[in-house]
């Protein structure tokens, strides 16, 4: 799931040091040179280059690259391309980050929906697997797409940051297949996705947002 990203490039999230060595050798073990990787990743190849490098990159750079070095035989998770991954356990955070951290709480863990419109601007612009959404009304019907799918949600934060406005949380939620899924029919597995989300607070209201889903998810990855 991801969506423009231009304007969370002039700002500073919190960054770390992830495992160079390790994504060199998945890399090369997919017959990918540098290059190739970027373009598979949609990036650059100084991106490529400087992950190789150890980083330090930003939450969603190490869901990107655990997505895309991710295979049905070795699935990823962000956690393992740390370099101390120490660093991504849960932590007490404030300000926009707790306003963040308590906005998926409430949708996904307590099923609050009412949240999305009291923290959403009206003019909310949400980039995700389905483009952009613009409107709260719009990113309400995609959650209820995927409620509609999957039940028994579990939602754990396992790093938040923020700086200038935005705030960014790694997450992992667990949850039940119970319906139609991207034209699959129930599982009743339980299943696990790992994902970023990213928003933009403007007078207290979130304004934009970007969030990316590890596409394990549309292949039933069982947590068993």
């Amino acid at each position: 799931m991801a969506g423009s990203q231009s304007s969370l490039s002039r700002r500073s999230l919190r960054s770390y040091p992830v495992r160079g060595a390790l994504l060199r050798s998945l890399r090369r073990s997919l017959g990918w040179t540098q290059e190739q990787a970027a373009r598979e990743a949609h990036a650059s190849d100084r991106f490529i280059r400087k992950a190789e490098a150890g980083g330090p990159l930003e939450l969603r750079s190490i869901a990107l690259l655990a997505a895309l070095y991710s295979t049905r035989e070795r699935p990823l998770t962000p956690l393992e391309l740390l370099a101390e991954q120490s660093a991504a356990l849960p932590v007490s955070v404030n300000g926009d980050a707790r306003h963040l951290v308590d906005w998926l709480d409430a949708i996904w863990n307590i099923g609050r929906l009412e949240a999305i419109d009291e923290s959403a601007d009206p003019q909310l612009s949400f980039h995700c697997e389905l483009g952009t959404l613009n409107s709260p009304s719009e990113f309400r019907r995609r959650i209820d797409r995927i409620r509609r799918s999957f039940s028994g949600f579990c939602l754990q934060i396992h790093e938040a940051s923020e700086s200038g406005g935005t705030a960014a949380c790694l997450w992992q939620m667990t949850m039940k297949h119970t319906g139609v899924w991207r034209g699959i029919d129930a599982s009743h597995r339980q299943v696990a996705a790992w994902g970023t989300t990213t928003v933009r607070f403007q007078s207290g209201r979130i304004v934009e947002g970007w969030e990316h889903w590890d596409p394990q998810l549309a292949a039933h990855n069982d947590t068993h």
